[in-house]
Formats: structure tokens, C-alpha cells, sequence
């Protein structure tokens, strides 16, 4: 683990899991806005 915090495990798999959300709904976002700017431009 990263952090050394003094939480019960299920929150630390909590914690993991919305982390690893947050980061699956950024790189889609990412991936979209790129979709739609390079349709733009060839437009």
C-alpha cells in the first residue's frame, strides 16, 4: 500500500475501489473529448 492509514479493511477496499472508479470515468472522458475533437476537425 501507498498509505499507511489506520483504517479497517473495508474501508481501505472501499477507498480502492472509488479510486479506481474515479480513474476509469476520467480515462473514458478523456478518450471521448478525443473521439469528438478529432471528429470535429475532419468535419
Amino acid at each position: 500500500m501507498f498509505y499507511d492509514i489506520p483504517v479497517t479493511e473495508g474501508a481501505n477496499t472501499f477507498f480502492w475501489i472509488l479510486v479506481t472508479l474515479v480513474g476509469l470515468v476520467n480515462a473514458i472522458a478523456f478518450i471521448d473529448k478525443r473521439n469528438t475533437d478529432k471528429e470535429e476537425s475532419e468535419s
